[in-house]
């Protein structure tokens, strides 16, 4: 004879199954996003709209759900699979350098054009941050909510007036669907946390790559051709997408020229460069011939 239970019992299963369904696509968001994953196409799969989705599952709706306390800083993964470690920051609110730094390493070969000063480190993280913010179209208060503080605190952090500790910086970075590893650099550079030295050719080509991102980012992601301009024509749009895309590593003078051209100083980078630029199988592409005229 079939077994006959109560229909409230059957009721507080289906609830239990609910909630349990509900708690995996909290997780399976929120992994999403760590990811990099876009809210497009997370939003597809569940056949939500991408702004229902992204109201439903914030950082705090999910930490409340999960009954998560705050914990220790994590790795992050990021979209290029590198895991990128959260250092040990200073106190805030200290040591802030506002004198741009002049050093740029050994003079670029040829007659360079004058640039300007580099931007300082503040300067440089808050405009990545600021362009990441445009290009996404999320409000202040949106992206407040996904990283847990108010929109002011993230307004000032894009003003360049706040340094942000690396969980509010990758937060943001996640949440404008970016490479929080491509931040890192101009992060540790505001901290004054030493990067690590790559201990391999390969390391050493991805963290050459990060910082040319980075410093592409907070120029607001210039084309080739604006790049070309600003160099005064010293590099060609062909030296810059080479640069910023690989698979080659260009010679010194035009990383220099690339880096002036952004804003940023080349000695920060010249380390790295010379043990990407002797990675086995690294092509090491010369500046254009012609590129002074």
């Amino acid at each position: 004879m079939r077994e006959q239970r109560p229909s409230a019992e059957l009721l507080r299963c289906r609830a239990q199954i609910a909630r349990l369904s509900e708690d995996v696509e909290a997780v399976a968001v929120r992994r999403g996003r760590d990811r990099g994953e876009s809210w497009d196409v997370m939003s597809d799969a569940l056949a939500l709209s991408r702004d229902r989705l992204r109201k439903k599952w914030t950082l705090e709706i999910f930490d409340r759900r999960m009954g998560r306390r705050p914990s220790p800083p994590q790795p992050l993964s990021t979209n290029a699979g590198i895991t990128v470690f959260i250092p040990q920051q200073r106190p805030p609110d200290t040591h802030r350098d506002g004198t741009p730094e002049t050093d740029t390493g050994p003079e670029p070969n040829g007659s360079p054009p004058t640039y300007p000063h580099p931007s300082t480190p503040t300067q440089l993280l808050a405009s990545a941050l600021s362009y990441l913010q445009r290009r996404s179209g999320y409000t202040l208060r949106h992206l407040a909510s996904d990283v847990r503080v108010h929109p002011s605190y993230v307004s000032r952090i894009l003003n360049g007036e706040r340094d942000p500790s690396w969980e509010v910086t990758a937060g943001l970075a996640v949440a404008c669907s970016a490479d929080a590893a491509d931040l890192l650099p101009l992060w540790n550079a505001v901290h004054h946390v030493a990067t690590p030295s790559p201990s391999t050719p390969t390391q050493a080509v991805n963290l050459y790559r990060a910082v040319l991102r980075g410093l592409h980012l907070a120029a607001a992601a210039p084309s080739p051709q604006a790049i070309c301009e600003a160099s005064d024509y010293s590099l060609t749009t062909t030296d810059i997408v080479r640069a910023l895309n690989g698979p080659r590593i260009p010679d010194w003078p035009t990383t220099q020229h690339l880096v002036l051209a952004l804003r940023g100083r080349p000695a920060d980078l010249y380390t790295v460069w010379q043990i990407a630029s002797s990675s086995p199988g690294t092509e090491v592409t010369t500046i254009s011939a012609g590129a002074f005229g």
